[in-house]
């Protein structure tokens, strides 16, 4: 009886161990442990353990009852006391709920064998018979990748200046190339550029490439024109709905290149397709990074430059549609000013532009970088 008693508890101890999940980093020799914990019945992990083997972080969003899980530089939100993740435009199931035990969350085992496999196809292959992850070697969650865009380009001159001597496009490449060599000599990041030369770009084109490099942050750099000749100022962007007459008129005049370039109305029915994705709750997620981003630019725009203060404000930029990471769109003056027109050709004032975007992004990277 007592032998009995021995087996079954040795069993239960082999069958124990055999539950939790060996994970194994590629290139790396060491394996590290993801414990499985039964709830009702169902093998879980904990959340924690989780973030802690892949250098992840989560954090709860209470107010939308939600819960943000960032591994990979991917962003998953967990539904509370639900089975569904949402990860951009898909919803996932898998199976079982997610768990708040003791103030700790967890997560089924299933998570791993149906819904890892689907979002990290190339980070992440879960073995369920051997209890196995074999897993890429994580990035951290820093800003290391900037894609900067040059309005308009090619074709499309964008605003002509008071004087009809100078043109958006030319002026906005100088002020990005001199902005790359600025963030690459001072701060650990790679800086890619939409385009280098004068070309035209389609808009999807422009967030899709920094979509594809796994960028960090895109900002796209433009000049701005009004008929009214005596409008001045800086006014930083970021994706939503237009809340004013001024914010429509603005996005009315950078959409415009659509219709003119790019197809006219079956492209424009293309991108306001995009429309959905506003509503989408990991877009959303960016929306306060890009409007904190903003906020940044435009407080170092002010103070350097003196210029104007227009604020920081919303619209439906197609350039910034789709995109999957902090994104705004900088208005640096009026280049249908007379005044600003000369400010904006002249080098030294070109300097104090880029130096301020430069401030504005550092004090944002900073900020994501020690959370």
């Amino acid at each position: 009886m007592k032998k009995a008693i021995i087996l079954l508890l040795l069993m239960f101890i082999l069958i124990s161990l055999r539950a939790d999940i060996t994970v194994k980093f590629k290139g790396s020799p060491d394996k590290l442990m993801l414990q499985v914990s039964k709830i009702d019945d169902i093998d879980y992990f904990k959340l924690r353990e989780l973030t802690n083997i892949f250098g992840g972080s989560y954090r709860e969003e209470l107010n939308d009852d939600k819960l943000r899980l960032s591994l990979y530089k991917k962003h998953l939100y967990f539904m509370l006391e639900s089975s569904y993740v949402n990860f951009r435009t898909d919803y996932y199931s898998y199976i079982y709920n997610l768990k708040c035990v003791d103030g700790h969350y967890y997560l089924p085992t299933t998570f791993l064998e149906i819904v890892a496999p689907l979002i990290f196809k190339k980070e992440i292959r879960y073995d369920a018979k051997r209890n196995l992850i074999l897993a890429e070697i994580p990035d951290d969650d820093a800003i290391r990748t900037i894609v900067l865009d040059a309005g308009h380009g090619g074709k499309d001159p964008g605003a002509v200046g008071y004087s009809k001597k100078n043109q958006e496009k030319d002026i906005t490449l100088t002020l990005v190339k001199q902005l790359k060599k600025m963030l690459e000599d001072n701060l650990d990041v790679q800086v890619l550029l939409t385009r280098s030369k004068d070309e035209y770009v389609h808009l999807r084109k422009r967030t899709k490439f920094a979509n594809q490099q796994h960028a960090d942050m895109f900002i796209s750099i433009h000049l701005n024109s009004a008929k009214n000749k005596k409008a001045t100022g800086i006014e930083v962007y970021y994706l939503s709905t237009a809340k004013t007459d001024e914010a429509r008129a603005v996005e009315q005049m950078e959409n415009s290149v659509v219709f003119k370039y790019e197809g006219g109305e079956e492209a424009i029915k293309e991108y306001d397709s995009l429309d959905f994705l506003l509503a989408d709750i990991s877009m959303t997620e960016q929306l306060a990074e890009s409007s904190d981003l903003a906020n940044k630019l435009q407080t170092n725009l002010i103070t350097a430059t003196r210029t104007e203060d227009r604020g920081v404000k919303q619209a439906g930029f197609y350039v910034l549609k789709g995109a999957y990471m902090p994104s705004v769109l900088i208005e640096v003056g009026f280049i249908s000013n007379k005044t600003e027109e000369k400010q904006l050709a002249d080098k030294k004032h070109q300097k104090k532009i880029v130096k301020a975007i430069f401030y504005g992004i550092k004090s944002f990277k900073y900020q994501v970088d020690n959370i």
